[in-house]
């Protein structure tokens, strides 16, 4: 049998060579695996966690705070925007209010245009929102700040836990520490008819309530630096009276503590002439000037300047309808603030900021946009115009748009401060980045 030939050297020597350096790989790339699996790398900005899909962002922006300044205006008479807690969202209060539903609205169900179901002939420009959320509250009381307005009187329900009460009295907490953040003032606008629906559902009597409601106010706002005075004590409104109590009873809640203003028909209605401080203006219809001349026999006369009214009620479910206000395309409220100025009163109060139920809001709108803040910006004679108060809604949606991000929000957090500083410009440069 014939024997195969042995291998030359140089063949043995190229063998030995080859296995060599496969062996050599072999060891370099377990070296290298073993290596990759002890170091561990440090986390950086994009560094994905090991036990969650999100990303870490350990960016942050240095925040600088500046206090509120008072916006130059022409128009010397305190002015307040009427204003109404009372609003919720799923978003924030996890049910929509019945100010956005009445007994037959879903503002789950979305047009094709994008517009939630609401109670209301109109649709804020913001979309319907809930009066406890922060980022709410801040772009309404820098809108209210930019357009030229002293402050917000509060439409305020006491402290009686019952319906919606207690939702609107934290919705109300939240609004006055938002005033005092952005510089305004406030006061309240009492509705004393609360104490007679807690009367009937046996919760006390109507005067027990209306006390209840007064040590209330007094222990939690009345002392309060931002809170409104009159000759040095807290000026109250009071929508009525509307409640049973008598004019003793009355005279014993007012006392000589209180700057008390009322609505002119229920002062007389209650031969309260001699008891209240006040009367304030609310009708814009033709009896407004009788209104005024008897408003002027008071101590304080508060003025008007409702820009229209188309309630909601009948289609809502929520009664009958009043009757309407034609806005004339802003001309009703230019008339009344004319009116209003040629009269001798102590304060304007607009009514409303945002009663979208009766549509006497002046709250940005898909109506009629910024025309009822722009009226107000010029007959003010502030120097800003509805480019400003873009900034604020535009500031609102950065928040949502940014909601739960850190490094954003303190962003955001700045360009507050720059707007209630009233540096516009580097409001503007800085949300324009983001």
């Amino acid at each position: 049998m014939q024997e195969k030939p042995l291998m030359s050297s140089s063949k043995t020597n190229n063998f030995k060579f080859t296995g060599f350096k496969i062996l050599k790989s072999i060891l370099l790339f377990w070296g290298m695996f073993f290596l990759d699996c002890s170091v561990k790398e440090e986390p950086t900005n994009n560094t994905l966690l090991s036990n969650e899909n999100s990303q870490v962002d350990n960016r942050t922006f240095e925040i600088t705070p500046f206090k509120p300044e008072v916006v130059a205006k022409k128009f010397s008479i305190p002015t307040f925007a009427h204003f109404m807690p009372w609003f919720e969202s799923k978003e924030i209060s996890n049910y929509w209010g019945s100010h956005w539903t009445m007994t037959n609205r879903n503002p789950d169900i979305i047009d094709s245009k994008g517009k939630r179901q609401i109670a209301s002939h109109f649709y804020p420009i913001i979309g319907p929102y809930d009066s406890r959320d922060p980022d709410y509250l801040e772009y309404a009381l820098l809108c209210i700040k930019l357009t030229g307005f002293d402050g917000v009187f509060i439409d305020y329900y006491g402290n009686t836990d019952l319906y919606d009460y207690a939702a609107n009295l934290e919705n109300t907490l939240a609004a006055i520490e938002m005033v005092k953040k952005v510089g305004l003032q406030y006061s309240l606008v009492y509705e004393d008819k609360t104490a007679a629906h807690g009367a009937i559902n046996n919760l006390g009597s109507s005067f027990e309530l209306v006390q209840l409601h007064f040590e209330y106010m007094k222990e939690h706002f009345f002392d309060e630096e931002a809170f409104v005075k009159y000759q040095k004590k807290p000026l109250l409104l009071i929508f009525g009276p509307q409640s049973d109590l008598n004019k003793e009873q009355w005279n014993n809640l007012i006392g000589h503590s209180i700057s008390l203003v009322g609505l002119e028909h229920e002062i007389h209605r209650l031969g309260l002439e001699k008891d209240v401080f006040g009367a304030f203006v609310w009708d814009t219809t033709e009896r407004v000037k009788e209104i005024y001349n008897t408003c002027e026999t008071f101590h304080i006369c508060i003025g008007s300047g409702m820009p229209g009214f188309k309630d909601y009620y009948q289609e809502g479910g929520w009664g009958e309808t009043l009757p309407s206000i034609d806005p004339k395309n802003g001309q009703h409220l230019k008339d009344m603030l004319a009116l209003a100025s040629q009269r001798k009163i102590d304060y304007l109060q607009i009514p409303t900021w945002n009663d979208w139920g009766e549509g006497t809001m002046i709250e940005p709108s898909l109506e009629f946009g910024y025309q009822r803040l722009e009226i107000l910006q010029e007959w003010f004679g502030v120097p800003y115009s509805s480019n400003e108060l873009k900034l604020t809604v535009l500031l609102y949606q950065k928040r949502k748009e940014y909601k739960e991000k850190l490094y954003e929000n303190q962003i955001l957090d700045q360009v507050f401060y720059y707007l209630v500083s009233l540096q516009i410009d580097k409001a503007n440069a800085l949300l324009n980045k983001l």
